[in-house]
């Protein structure tokens, strides 16, 4: 008897993922512009069956390329792409379950919030002393099973930077009693522990020092990033706002990615959070370095607000003014900001939160996140390269990315326009932002030396000013041209 014949519809899974293998065979190079178009596909799905053809694709990929081929950093999953063109981040609550974390620290938010309407006074008395009393030892014991869990599961660091998610999770709950607030905090030995053995990174780090021979090309072709602006300071805005019409997803990134160069400005303060004006000089007299003038502001300093990453702390640059320098006129990073911030696409990002600005720009794996894909493209070629005998601060320092541009502008800034009168890591303290105490997170942003200059001691000033440097090589182009 002949055998029977299989019924059923052929998998289709399973015919799409041969044809990807077969694409990605004929084309390695453009494995993530492949998956981004095979994701499509998936992004739909429920969460569980996404989950299980990513595996099915991995495995195909292993079996038909090898285990160590490219692709397998790339094929994962990716956020679910919007609707809007310009907005390709959605929540994660649109794709599934929250994250096991996530719910943790919600929960405890939710039992907090109902402990204090629990506590609320119905008259005064002292039965109100006995309620906010019991309502701390009630928060006490919350925090104390959150840490009892976290300390079994989390390192010492990520215990800390998830504290402060459960504390910022109460205070979007309107918990804003600080009595309450500092019973949810680690235990004093971790902090303490943790405190040490970053210094004692920072202190190996100062030890392995890393060159960048060719700073001046990576601050030109930052420079070169930038629209020119067209007029006087007087019509910088208008001119901006006609500048802005003209300038795409592509254009506005490139201009972003420039003013983290000239400026130290972290991503998500340079289009979403920060603002930067011009600096007087009346105001910057005493305070900052000046040069030339420019109708009563200063060309080399602006004023920039809306420092990140302080978690409003007393004492921080929160929702606070600061001087800091530019590594180019500062006409030009005002103008660029402003264009930059008037365009479609920088209106669209202004109004994300961190987690949605993150999912849309940076993650390197999405293919549709520019921002680290042309830093690569435009000054991988220019940036110190890894050796095989490096050591691991080394290695580090050597890899472009956002903390290692504000080191590289740090330094920059500090060989050209630190007074005498500070030194090395006050400056830094003050340029990136951080408090007058903390020179410590100061002193780890020193990580490079410019070979062709003099800094050996803060009284040793380089001799010719960066203007010059600028000035000189606008003449240049301009005889090429």
């Amino acid at each position: 008897m002949a055998p029977r014949a299989k019924i059923g519809r052929p998998s289709t899974i399973q015919a799409q993922i041969e044809s990807f293998v077969e694409r990605l065979r004929a084309e390695p190079e453009r494995v993530g512009a492949l998956w981004a178009i095979e994701w499509l596909s998936l992004a739909n799905r429920a969460i569980t069956t996404r989950t299980v053809y990513i595996s099915h694709y991995r495995n195909a990929v292993k079996t038909a390329l090898g285990k160590d081929h490219p692709a397998l950093a790339v094929i994962r999953a990716m956020d679910r792409v919007s609707s809007d063109p310009l907005r390709t981040y959605e929540p994660r609550a649109y794709g599934g379950r929250k994250k096991t974390r996530a719910d943790r620290i919600e929960r405890f938010a939710e039992a907090v919030s109902e402990a204090i309407d629990e506590a609320a006074p119905k008259k005064p008395g002292k039965a109100n002393t006995r309620a906010k009393a019991a309502l701390e030892n009630t928060v006490r014991s919350l925090w104390d099973a959150e840490m009892a869990e976290m300390i079994a599961t989390l390192k010492e660091t990520t215990i800390l930077t998830t504290t402060s998610a459960y504390r910022n999770a109460l205070r979007e709950k309107g918990v804003d009693d600080e009595a309450l607030l500092a019973l949810v905090t680690p235990p004093v030995d971790m902090q303490k522990s943790v405190t040490t053995a970053y210094r004692d990174r920072v202190i190996e780090q100062h030890h392995d020092l890393v060159a960048i021979p060719q700073w001046d090309a990576i601050r030109s072709r930052a420079e070169d990033l930038l629209p020119k602006a067209p007029g006087t300071w007087a019509s910088l805005d208008l001119d901006a706002k006609k500048v802005a019409e003209t300038i795409d997803r592509y254009r506005a990134v490139q201009i972003g990615l420039a003013l983290g160069f000239l400026t130290g400005r972290r991503p998500f303060e340079v289009f979403c959070q920060g603002e930067i004006e011009p600096l007087s000089l009346d105001a910057s007299a005493g305070s900052v370095t000046s040069t030339k003038v420019g109708r009563g502001f200063d060309n080399w300093h602006v004023l920039f607000s809306g420092q990140a990453k302080t978690r409003g702390r007393d004492g921080t640059a929160f929702d606070k003014q600061f001087a800091i320098p530019v590594l180019t006129k500062a006409r030009d990073v005002i103008f660029g900001w402003k264009a930059l911030r008037y365009s479609e696409p920088g209106q669209v990002w202004q109004k994300m939160s961190h987690a949605e600005f993150k999912a849309d720009l940076l993650i390197k794996q999405n293919p549709q996140c520019l921002w680290p894909n042309l830093r690569d493209e435009i000054f991988e070629d220019l940036w110190p390269k890894p050796q095989p005998d490096d050591t691991k601060h080394i290695s580090d320092a050597k890899i472009l990315k956002s903390n290692n541009i504000r080191s590289f502008y740090a330094e920059v800034a500090d060989n050209f326009f630190r007074p005498k009168s500070k030194t090395k890591s006050a400056y830094f303290a003050d340029i990136l932002g951080h408090t007058e105490k903390d020179i410590e997170t100061a002193s780890s942003y020193m990580r490079y030396y410019l070979p062709d200059q003099k800094t050996t001691g803060p009284t040793r000033r380089v001799k010719r000013q960066l203007s010059a440097k600028i000035e000189a090589a606008a003449d240049q182009r301009a005889a090429s041209n």
